[in-house]
């Protein structure tokens, strides 16, 4: 939560040989994503982030993401997505 943020923001990032953080399955991942949310906000980010979820569960977005050839492409897949 921040401060003197208007409204919810995504940052995503992708890293093509994985991160190793100790996951419970031994995978590397290979995307990250983080979400900031306005300090007054309602429980939005709740319902954003199993929206998020939801999508990235399915292979051919993580897929879409990884194979987008740049920001504005990665940032086009989330413009047909309904997010609250």
């Amino acid at each position: 939560r921040m401060s003197d943020l208007p409204e919810p923001v995504i940052a995503m990032v992708r890293h093509p040989e994985g991160i190793d953080f100790d996951a419970i399955d031994g995978q590397p991942v290979y995307i990250v994503v983080m979400l900031l949310v306005p300090d007054d906000e309602d429980g939005q980010h709740l319902e954003l982030l199993a929206k998020l979820a939801r999508l990235l569960q399915k292979s051919e977005f993580r897929e879409s993401i990884m194979t987008a050839s740049d920001t504005q492409a990665m940032s086009d897949l989330f413009s047909g997505v309904q997010l609250p």
